[in-house]
């Protein structure tokens, strides 16, 4: 029989990968190395493999020839710490919640930057592509005994031998089944609000609100209960405000046509409301959701709401995703996805009014704002937001849809484009607001 090394040594790395174009990016032409590897028992491994500057997280299966991916996850969770590897279970599942000795494994196949898979119709799996550090175990660990999120299950991490550094493998979460979320559900309540069903649409964005506190006031504590709030000075808010304003002239550059046009018009009103940070001087910041918006937000069947993916912003260095942020970038990032719910809904649905949206939009950040804040007075935390700071990054994150538009979703920058001329009205003649 092939050893495990030898196996890897003889792979091709996308091989090893998902099957999904996005997994299959970056630098794929190097040779495999494995790194280290877990042993599951019957010929599975969880194995880190080497190839370039990236290193593959791979559940897979050793046979008398080879070493492919393979449905493994459920004897990975089963088996116990060992070496490098550290399998943490934080909660387990009721005993009506779990199946039988079947185990079944299947993928979620929407192109993504991890693999996710579900377990047992139990169990969500969340396999890195690559080893990296991330903030989503600590913060399923303080999250843990909170109703705002699936049960969290188990993290899965590895200690780098060389460096001492801890690099997250895997996150597993209670799976809510036919879930959907914000980008499905809040567009379809919002769509037939507007179309005068007399539906709720409000109610669902004082719980969110509600919930962002309770998740928020978690992250603000350490396991004993005490706060854990940083404070950060001007230089640290002078990166914030170097960071938006290098984005507006990126999206200034790289935005063509009609909105391009639009965008540069205001880019000195931009510039202008940006500044504002240079009057904070301090601010506190706490541990973080990282990338917070509607579609992070998922819905049951049962009505019952849940907040998921702590992995961080995408855009950012993992540094950057495990250091303490303003509370702010959180809620701003809300408050944006709250308002681009509503101008997805008027671009995609004729005949509507969209003031009606855009009312909607104005009442349901209210809402959202003052139950997050209430949440944080009942918890004696209301200094963690620094309400300063919300216009400034609400606009930054603007300029961050615009770029995320040209590079990775070009029919998206009718979203930041309705934003940007709401906020800054008509700034030449014959031009309006779209």
């Amino acid at each position: 029989m092939i050893s495990l090394s030898a196996a890897i040594a003889a792979a091709t790395a996308a091989d090893l990968l998902p099957d999904r174009s996005q997994a299959r990016s970056g630098d794929l032409h190097e040779p495999c190395e494995l790194v280290d590897s877990l042993d599951a028992g019957n010929g599975a491994y969880l194995a880190l493999v080497r190839t370039g500057a990236r290193i593959l997280v791979v559940p897979g299966q050793l046979s008398d020839t080879d070493f492919h991916r393979a449905p493994v996850s459920e004897a990975i969770l089963n088996t116990a710490s060992s070496g490098n590897f550290r399998i943490e279970h934080i909660n387990s599942l009721a005993p009506n919640q779990s199946t039988d000795n079947h185990s079944t494994e299947r993928s979620i196949t929407v192109d993504q930057s991890n693999d996710s898979v579900i377990v047992n119709n139990t169990i969500m799996l969340k396999w890195q592509i690559n080893a990296t550090t991330s903030p989503a175990p600590s913060r399923l660990r303080a999250l843990s005994t909170q109703p705002v999120t699936p049960l969290p299950i188990a993290t899965i991490e590895w200690i780098d031998p060389s460096s001492g550094e801890v690099l997250t493998l895997a996150t597993a979460t209670e799976f809510i089944p036919d879930s959907r979320d914000g980008w499905e559900w809040a567009v379809e309540l919002v769509r037939s609000y507007a179309q005068g069903s007399g539906v709720d649409a409000i109610t669902p964005f004082a719980r969110i609100g509600q919930m962002t506190g309770e998740m928020h006031a978690a992250l603000a504590r350490t396991e004993s209960g005490d706060t854990d709030i940083k404070e950060l000075h001007r230089d640290r808010i002078q990166e914030f405000l170097d960071s938006a304003l290098a984005d507006l002239n990126t999206a200034c550059e790289i935005v063509d046509g009609a909105e391009g046009k639009r965008l540069r018009a205001r880019q000195a009103a931009i510039r202008e409301r940006l500044n504002t940070l240079t009057s904070v001087d301090h601010t506190p910041a706490i541990n973080t959701h990282g990338d917070f918006h509607v579609g992070q937000v998922i819905e049951s069947p049962a009505g019952e709401y849940f907040i998921v993916d702590f992995d961080g912003s995408p855009i950012e260095t993992p540094a950057e995703r495990l250091a303490k942020q303003p509370a702010a970038r959180d809620i701003a990032s809300m408050l944006a996805s709250i308002d681009h719910v509503a101008r997805v809904v008027n671009y995609r649905t004729k005949g509507l009014e969209p003031q009606v949206s855009l009312i909607w939009a104005a009442h349901a950040q209210e809402i959202f704002l003052l139950e997050y804040m209430d949440v944080l007075r009942r918890e004696g935390l209301i200094t963690i937001l620094d309400e300063r700071l919300i216009e400034p990054f609400m606009l930054h994150q603007e300029l961050r849809e615009y770029i995320y538009s040209v590079r990775h979703l070009p029919h998206w920058r009718y979203v930041p484009d309705s934003v940007i001329t709401s906020m800054f009205p008509a700034q030449a003649q014959n031009e309006g607001a779209i």
